[in-house]
């Protein structure tokens, strides 16, 4: 509903602590609509995350998630990359291994991904995610996750 202005704009107008969370899925719309399985779904998001980082005020907080599994955990670089240049401001960056709830259990053999797979494709992204103020990392055990970004 964020990307458009109108509804952007009216929501916003609230002077209280909000807190949006949008997610990302990928770096582009090819991968993001693969994903949400919704053409057009990319272009309304990062309208969306325009208009909210546009009209925000100092109590609204902007968060973006980007859930990772198969379909697109070989592109955290690019995602990170298009992240920061598109949104510089982003008050919290959040990754997210996904879990296996709601239609990812129909699609388990699409998504299902190791922590190992995984695991070169987080350290990549290290330089990136010092750019951002606040970086979390959901459903990581610790061991997953090289010492050098606690």
């Amino acid at each position: 509903m964020f990307s458009y202005r109108d509804y952007a704009k009216e929501l916003l107008r609230l002077n209280v602590n909000l807190e949006l969370v949008v997610s990302v899925h990928g770096h582009n719309a090819e991968i993001h609509d693969q994903i949400t399985r919704v053409i057009g779904s990319f272009s309304q998001t990062i309208r969306g995350i325009k208009n909210i980082c546009q009209l925000k005020k100092p109590p609204h907080l902007v968060e973006i998630r980007v859930v990772i599994h198969r379909l697109n955990y070989k592109f955290l670089t690019e995602i990170t990359k298009f992240i920061k240049k598109e949104f510089p401001k982003t008050d919290r960056l959040v990754y997210i291994f996904f879990e296996i709830e709601g239609q990812a259990c129909k699609n388990i053999e699409r998504l299902k991904l190791t922590y190992t797979q995984l695991f070169p494709f987080i350290t990549k992204v290290y330089g990136l995610i010092r750019h951002f103020s606040d970086v979390r990392f959901y459903h990581f055990p610790l061991c997953t996750i090289p010492p050098k970004f606690f």
